[in-house]
């Protein structure tokens, strides 16, 4: 396991955080509990959560709405009403997100837990 010196930042602390809880949620969760594609608009897709993985979501991701409305998670009141597992927000651009790493655990978690 890589240690860090004293002197590392803490934005490094808190992506191993992360990290540590997408694995710990890439295997310790159903299978079926992952992202969901809400309308195919190509690479500009909104993919919602599912409550499991938005429990997972750092505060201060942008969350948007499938009413294109977008919230702040920590900081606005979202709506944890689920339809199947999911609830209405998600997140779009998965590829270039600030929080790709984490996101892409989601999706690929379908394929191989």
């Amino acid at each position: 396991m890589k240690k860090f010196k004293s002197s590392s930042s803490g934005s490094q602390r808190k992506n191993l955080a992360i990290t540590a809880a997408a694995m710990k949620l890439l295997f310790d969760t159903e299978r079926d509990s992952n992202m969901m594609k809400w309308k195919d608009e190509g690479a500009n897709s909104l993919f919602l959560f599912h409550i499991n993985e938005y429990n997972h979501l750092p505060d201060g991701i942008e969350l948007e709405c499938i009413n294109r409305t977008k919230k702040i998670k920590g900081v606005d009141y979202i709506d944890l009403d689920t339809r199947a597992g999911y609830i209405a927000y998600g997140v779009r651009n998965i590829a270039t997100h600030k929080h790709k790493d984490l996101l892409l655990l989601f999706l690929l978690k379908k394929d191989y837990v």
